[in-house]
């Protein structure tokens, strides 16, 4: 294989979200309460629609994939609506901060959850059919506004949506919390939401970070095993970087970041750089760590590899991960669910966690293509699969 240099620092596959680069630890974002009558959160921004075109929203077929926060209350005298309100509503004459028209007769696609019919469970992923309103065609690039709009006559309500906090501002996609007034908060958070449309397709508020639960360390990795992530390409690239979420909990937490061939199989290193926990700025805290490869490696097209942190000493470490209700979701952050999360115990057969939903915080740099690939313009889909950021 011939391969061309993509030249300065090239790409992180997965990609690194916006906002969130040289950390990645997804915190929870509680801010939008609704718990008085007529409030209501909303998130506006552009969809991206998986494998673009234009797709139909709406209909018992379509649905709303939120994750509720924490302290739910919801109760007989309340109504919550949810849904999306159509670019038409979107207000670009007053703001900041960003605003759609309010209130639940706004909605041009919903549903509609009742207190004392309807159990909100907190912090468990929804996917909200949407059964109500009238279904519209959605074209990849489209503004829409996702709305939850509380009503309620008695009781003390608290529903809480729960989104990501970002380690810089986000200025768009933007988030509003509409109090009494009516009054506009912009609040700083990342999307954490999923349309899924008619026929299936997978569409969000780009960028968004979807999750079911908050990244969390994974716990001690064990002297010789790998906690790592399954990469896979459809086209030869070569990489010369790795980089990932590590907690060293001592100055002699030593670890390695490896690269496998035939993870599923019978592992083969590949590639290794080892990394004293003395040249860190932290023992004990989750942080990001990245590392050159002293010569870069080719990984083949249509190929599993492993790419993992290895636990060299007794002295904990532990990795980071990240978790999606459904595995498809991992689409959004860049890479399909063909990146997943693997464990293997000291160099055996690695093995996928949780089926396929959980994903480390591990990323390879690619720093060149192979040529095929660019005669054949595959280089949208290599961007489409999250190499980049």
């Amino acid at each position: 294989m011939t391969f061309t240099a993509l030249g300065g620092d090239s790409f992180w596959h997965p990609r690194i979200a916006p906002g969130l680069i040289g950390r990645e630890f997804i915190v929870t974002n509680d801010t939008v309460l609704l718990d008085a009558n007529e409030e209501e959160g909303q998130i506006i921004g552009d969809v991206h629609i998986d494998g673009g075109g234009t797709k139909t929203f709406g209909g018992g077929s379509s649905a709303l994939g939120w994750l509720p926060g924490a302290s739910i209350a919801f109760a007989v005298g309340s109504t919550l609506t949810v849904g999306v309100k159509k670019a038409a509503s979107v207000d670009t004459a007053n703001g900041p901060a960003a605003r759609a028209t309010i209130g639940a007769a706004a909605f041009d696609v919903f549903a509609t959850l009742v207190g004392g019919v309807d159990t909100i469970t907190t912090t468990t992923w929804r996917n909200e059919a949407m059964v109500l309103g009238t279904p519209f065609s959605v074209a990849d690039g489209d503004r829409v506004a996702i709305c939850w709009h509380l009503a309620t006559v008695s009781g003390t309500p608290a529903v809480r949506v729960r989104l990501g906090t970002p380690t810089s501002q986000i200025l768009y996609p933007a988030t509003t919390l509409v109090t009494a007034g009516p009054t506009y908060t912009a609040v700083t958070a990342f999307p954490n939401m999923m349309l899924i449309f008619s026929d299936g397709t997978l569409g969000w508020l780009s960028p968004t970070v979807p999750f079911s639960a908050a990244t969390v360390d994974t716990g001690t990795i064990g002297i010789t095993n790998i906690f790592g992530n399954i990469v896979r390409f459809p086209f030869g690239v070569q990489i010369n970087g790795l980089a990932a979420i590590v907690n060293p909990t001592a100055s002699d937490a030593n670890f390695a970041l490896d690269v496998y061939s035939t993870p599923l199989g019978t592992p083969v290193q590949m590639a290794s750089v080892t990394h004293d926990a003395n040249v860190i700025n932290v023992a004990g805290g989750t942080r990001y760590v990245s590392r050159r490869l002293p010569t870069a490696i080719t990984l083949d097209a249509n190929t599993d590899y492993a790419v993992g942190v290895r636990q060299t000493t007794a002295t904990a470490v532990a990795a980071s991960i990240h978790a999606v209700n459904t595995a498809t979701y991992f689409r959004a952050m860049g890479a399909s669910e063909a990146c997943y999360a693997v464990t293997s115990t000291a160099g055996a057969t690695f093995a996928s966690v949780s089926s396929g939903t959980r994903r480390h915080l591990i990323w390879v740099r690619v720093s060149a293509v192979e040529v095929t690939a660019l005669a054949i313009g595959l280089i949208p889909l290599f961007l489409s699969l999250g190499v980049g950021v």
